[in-house]
């Protein structure tokens, strides 16, 4: 995180969070959507969800 809030979340050297945006642009970059990453695949908020979605119901599948 940089002083003036912008974040990355890199997991293995890519960009990746799957909880929720991996760059984020707050505060003065307000103006810049939000960017969702999967293990380095920029991926739409749709996609994402959609993934998120599939792997909880994944771990319920396991969990049973």
């Amino acid at each position: 995180e940089y002083s003036d809030g912008r974040r990355w979340w890199y997991e293995s050297g890519k960009l990746h969070n799957p909880d929720g945006p991996a760059v984020m642009f707050p505060g003065a970059y307000s103006l810049v959507p939000a960017q969702y990453w999967i293990h380095g695949v920029n991926v739409t908020l749709e996609e994402f969800e959609a993934q998120k979605l599939n792997a909880a119901v994944s771990q319920m599948s396991i969990s049973r």
